[in-house]
């Protein structure tokens, strides 16, 4: 059509289960607004389902860690590689969800190459590497936070930032009953249930499944009835899981993909890796022992680059620390098994836990992230 104003292309990059689904929130309201905008790049399955055409799977590059980025390098140079080809190809503008060591390259390159880039999910540069505010601030042209207090520690770089909320506090919400989830999973809503998050990466769940599980075989002692269930985000393979789950035959294990907020209001306490998921479990007001494992080279140089005292994000925006961590040399089964016996056993700690959780909610906004953060890429594409 004569003086039709060109499709706009946009270059999309997540790198984890978490980033795949913040990606395919921000592009569902981004196709609402502009149909005919079309989305290129890196995602896991929400963002392919969301309408993205895949240049490399998520799946193939969601890893942490040092020493594991190390063993993952050729997958990562091919992902890299995809995108720059993208970028020679022509897009109106990079959009970048997270995982910052992947994605601060891509920046850094597509700045040099003359495309703009908005950055959804700031890099947590509150809890390590600080350093990172200058090199944002150098490559990146809108930078959206979902924590309040990330806009002050932007001030003053010449970059535009724009606080959208949080995108959990829309997505947090259960869609059918604990009656009819339990039924569809085949457990006993009137009896404890647990929850089990090992991660969402498949180093993660190497290192953080077997504490996990070892604690809930010594849970099972104290608490014969307990149910166990293990939800499974789209980035995690069965075999991931199934390859260390087959070593505790004895427990009654459900691993499901049911619908994660479903499954999670069924649980009396969760054990948690850490992550964007404590944030998930606080906003279902669940509480959680916050666990963690890295090589331990790669746990040294963390602890050095650290600037925080609480690891699990959870108890970074509560403040203080509201419900326990287990992490590197202290993730054990005994330890884990401790913190959470107690959630079983005491009404009023459990009680008093679930009001702490409902303050973490409150400190993440009213909703709306996904819209908003939609609106401000519209008004990125039209800015000259």
């Amino acid at each position: 059509m004569s003086g039709a104003s060109k499709p706009r292309r946009i270059l999309i990059v997540a790198g984890e289960a978490s980033g795949d689904r913040h990606g395919a929130g921000m592009m569902s309201e981004a196709l609402k607004l502009d149909p005919s905008l079309s989305f290129v790049g890196i995602g896991g399955a929400e963002m392919r389902a969301a309408g993205l055409e895949p240049i490399f799977k998520a799946e193939s590059i969601a890893v942490v860690g040092f020493l594991e980025v190390v063993s993952h390098l050729p997958a990562l140079k091919r992902a890299f590689d995809a995108c720059i080809e993208a970028l020679r190809a022509g897009v109106d503008a990079v959009v970048l969800i997270d995982y910052p060591g992947f994605n601060l390259r891509l920046a850094a390159r597509a700045r040099e190459m003359g495309t703009r880039v908005l950055y959804f999910i700031s890099p947590q540069i509150w809890a390590w590497k600080a350093h990172r505010v200058d090199r944002i601030a150098r490559d990146v042209n809108r930078l959206l936070v979902v924590f309040p207090f990330e806009v002050d520690l932007y001030a003053g770089r010449g970059l535009q930032v724009e606080y959208v909320g949080h995108p959990l506090v829309d997505a947090a919400k259960a869609t059918m009953s604990r009656e009819a989830i339990a039924l569809k999973l085949g457990l006993d809503p009137s009896k404890p249930t647990l929850g089990i998050l090992p991660g969402s990466r498949p180093s993660e769940i190497r290192r953080n499944l077997p504490a996990a599980l070892g604690a809930a075989r010594l849970l099972r002692r104290f608490a014969p009835a307990l149910q166990l269930v293990i939800p499974m985000a789209s980035t995690v393979r069965a075999a991931s899981l199934s390859a260390i789950t087959g070593r505790f035959p004895d427990l009654p294990l459900v691993a499901t993909r049911e619908p994660f907020y479903d499954v999670l209001s069924l649980c009396r306490a969760a054990i948690v890796a850490s992550g964007t998921a404590t944030l998930e479990v606080a906003l279902m007001e669940v509480p959680m022992v916050v666990i963690y494992r890295l090589n331990p080279l790669t746990a040294m140089a963390a602890r050095r680059l650290t600037t925080i005292e609480n690891f699990g994000l959870v108890n970074v925006v509560a403040g203080g620390r509201i419900v326990p961590e287990c992490i590197q040399e202290r993730c054990t089964p005994e330890r884990i098994a401790l913190k959470i016996e107690r959630y079983l056993a005491d009404d009023r700690l459990h009680a008093s836990t679930v009001e702490a959780l409902r303050k973490v909610r409150a400190k993440l906004g009213e909703g709306g992230a996904y819209p908003r953060a939609a609106r401000s890429l519209i008004e990125f594409l039209v800015e000259r």
